[in-house]
């Protein structure tokens, strides 16, 4: 249980005096390509929680994948389309395919040839591209992805490993899951979460998606406390202990990783580590590297 003093008055990672992690002070760097192994990504659906990075570890896993089998991209919310691979797209009229030079929605008045058969048109779509990766959705609004009218699990005959964005996080580094999130499709295997470094430290309301459920939790842990009455508010900076807490209280994933910790100190790292008291994943997916971070047991703050 996670101290309610440490909760309210524990320094962040942009207090004076802090560095960010050296290089040579990483525990076990490795490449992101290692990514599936320590994120225990296996075949079939695995869905990606959460803010600060989930569309970077997407991209960074399908290119990893395609080297074992194929892979489709894809939303169970909002998206926008991959770059780095074929777009295919449903549309009331049928199946379309783009190339990824062209990925993005088509107007009505562009539309290119269609087909109504779904193995046809994903065997088109893996010839356009030397990797296997697909990115998979129905055309919506503001240029973005909206999940197909056929369930994931049916995709499954098609591709080795679907990988899903499962709830949105308006770009910012942190976010608390309103009752109807993450939207995790039938048949998922997997539940990964992303946090991004970037928001510790930082006041509640700059950092977080839907800042007043973040603090909910908060307070309802100060409330189990006499001594809690101290007061929360969305100027309040999120600390380590604030980060782990909500997604202890959450319990939304099976696997965690903490993204940019290419800016976040080694004490940084291991007051949440000590917080969390699970093991984790450290990553930096903007500089190319992800370390598995230890039970807390061996972390020293």
């Amino acid at each position: 249980m996670i101290p309610v003093s440490k909760i309210r008055c524990l320094g962040s990672v942009s207090q004076k005096g802090q560095h960010p992690m050296k290089t040579e002070n990483r525990p076990n760097p490795r490449p992101l390509s290692a990514l599936p192994e320590l994120l225990s990504v296996p075949s079939g659906i695995c869905s990606v929680i959460g803010s600060g990075g989930k569309s970077s570890l997407l991209l960074s896993l399908s290119l990893e994948l395609a080297k074992r089998g194929r892979v489709i991209l894809g939303t169970s919310t909002h998206i926008l389309p991959f770059p780095h691979c074929p777009l295919v797209l449903f549309s009331s009229s049928g199946i379309s395919v783009r190339p990824s030079a062209e990925a993005r929605i088509l107007k009505d008045s562009e539309k290119e040839a269609e087909v109504t058969e779904i193995s046809s048109c994903l065997e088109a779509a893996f010839s356009l591209s030397p990797l296997p990766i697909l990115c998979l959705g129905s055309m919506a609004e503001s240029g973005k992805l909206s999940p197909p009218p056929v369930p994931w699990k049916d995709l499954l005959p098609y591709a080795d490993y679907i990988l899903i964005e499962a709830d949105g996080s308006k770009r910012l580094p942190l976010k608390a899951h309103a009752p109807w999130e993450p939207v995790i499709p039938e048949g998922n295997a997997r539940t990964i979460a992303v946090i991004g470094g970037s928001g510790l430290g930082h006041p509640i309301k700059e950092a977080v998606h839907r800042p007043e459920l973040f603090l909910s939790i908060l307070r309802e842990k100060l409330s189990e406390n006499p001594s809690g009455s101290e007061a929360l508010t969305e100027r309040s900076p999120v600390t380590e202990e604030m980060a782990a807490l909500v997604l202890e209280r959450e319990a939304l994933f099976d696997k965690l990783l903490l993204n940019q910790a290419d800016i976040l100190s080694a004490s940084s790292l291991s007051r949440f580590a000590l917080a969390f008291r699970r093991p984790f994943i450290a990553a930096s997916l903007r500089e190319n590297y992800c370390f598995p971070m230890p039970l807390a047991a061996d972390c020293q703050p």
